[in-house]
């Protein structure tokens, strides 16, 4: 079966650059199209979140209107909901992580983790690290727990 933890930590991890350069490698050592397996391979909102962000067209984030990031970040806090935070995801989800994170001290991970359990939380939270260093850092304090 597919590993979509391993997935989820290649995807959602890396920056543009290094996805093009994973996307130019797979193709040539594969002879595969990434997009084309991911799609094969997944599905759901784990699908479209994978998709996006191997997506040559993935959001710059450049034109982000910050009102709605802090609204919809208020939003969240107040009324987590699965549906809210795929509209976030698709329209401006690093500005609404960076708000999130200014208005309640805490990562945006606290209300991803109640209402998207499972792989699907686990991207979204990926994709709420400032830097994979941060991220790889809570994946090992996470694994060594009660050692």
């Amino acid at each position: 079966g597919t590993d979509e933890a391993a997935l989820t930590e290649i995807i959602c991890i890396k920056t543009k650059p290094e996805l093009d350069d994973i996307k130019k490698v797979y193709k040539q050592e594969y002879k595969k199209d990434l997009m084309k397996e991911i799609k094969k391979e997944t599905s759901g909102d784990l699908r479209d979140i994978f998709v996006q962000q191997i997506s040559d067209k993935k959001e710059k984030e450049a034109k982000v209107n910050e009102a709605k990031a802090k609204q919809d970040a208020k939003d969240l806090h107040e009324n987590p909901s699965p549906a809210l935070l795929k509209q976030i995801f698709q329209n401006h989800f690093t500005a609404t992580a960076d708000a999130y994170r200014r208005l309640y001290n805490e990562d945006i991970s606290v209300p991803i983790k109640k209402v998207c359990p499972g792989e699907v939380g686990s991207a979204y939270s990926a994709l709420a690290k400032e830097d994979s260093a941060v991220f790889f850092a809570e994946k090992l304090k996470n694994a060594m727990n009660g050692i």
